[in-house]
């Protein structure tokens, strides 16, 4: 998956030790977004700037790959991961309801 143009993958360190991942998807042409698969930051690494410089590689990404938009799934309930990606210019567009089932 990571040698495929279509899917970039991007890691950060800190003293030699993993601290963060973004993995990303282009769709091609069947919406002309891209798609943030996972975003994520160990939790004691937080607030430092890594998920900011993380998102943003995976933005230029998108950009020169002339992709409209980017999408990123995040829980309603999360409300950090929300706050987090409004302050880097994600607005909701879509709001996913469920109901559970017996």
């Amino acid at each position: 998956m990571l040698r495929d143009p279509a899917w970039r993958g991007v890691v950060a360190t800190r003293s030699g030790r993993l601290v963060g991942a973004a993995l990303a998807t282009d769709d091609g042409a069947e919406t002309g977004f891209a798609r943030v698969e996972v975003l994520y930051v160990l939790p004691g690494e937080r607030r430092a700037g890594i998920g900011r410089r993380l998102l943003a590689d995976v933005v230029a990404w998108a950009t020169a790959r002339g992709r409209e938009g980017l999408d990123v799934v995040t829980a309603p309930g999360d409300r950090a991961s929300k706050a987090f990606l409004e302050a880097a210019g994600l607005k909701a567009r879509l709001i996913v309801m469920h109901r559970p089932l017996p």
